[in-house]
């Protein structure tokens, strides 16, 4: 009889351990690490109606001479994605065109380019770039058209 104790209390004790860590592993990945968790984005992807646009920050931006439009570069630590947009000040928009770029410095016509360019609009942006490598450097283009005259960014603005 105390032999069949001894294998009961050994049972229930690995069970009381196994269920006590299952507790802690489901409870940290329901309510602590999901608000952490990345969304599911891929590069390519629409930002807009995403998680993304949660915590979106402006990396870096700038106005050519003139100021005819704004350059920016946006960033979601969230999904760790980046995207760039250009949006006019001018409000010339019916009738010209805006383009976009954004690309890895490393690679600017690589696969995870995007470009957008749009016709009788006041602002545009890309899809996104979704970074798998904490060390990679993106950057962006733009440009707006005032009839003829194209007015450029040239020199890529980065984060």
């Amino acid at each position: 009889m105390f032999r069949h104790w001894k294998w009961a209390a050994i049972v229930l004790a690995v069970l009381i351990a196994t269920n006590t860590v299952t507790v802690f592993v489901t409870k940290g990945i329901v309510h602590g690490d999901s608000q952490h968790a990345r969304p599911i984005i891929a590069t390519g992807s629409n930002p807009l109606g995403t998680e993304c646009l949660k915590d979106v920050v402006t990396a870096n931006s700038v106005r050519p001479p003139g100021g005819a439009f704004e350059l920016k570069l946006l960033y979601s630590t969230l999904c760790d994605a980046v995207w760039a947009k250009v949006a006019r000040a001018d409000n010339a928009g019916f009738g010209n065109r805006i383009t976009v770029t954004v690309f890895q410095f490393s690679d600017p016509q690589g696969k995870t380019r995007q470009f957008a360019d749009e016709f009788n609009v006041d602002s545009a942006y890309t899809m996104v770039i979704v970074r798998h490598d904490p060390t990679d450097r993106l950057c962006a283009t733009g440009s707006v058209t005032n009839g003829s005259a194209e007015i450029k960014v040239d020199t890529p603005i980065c984060m």
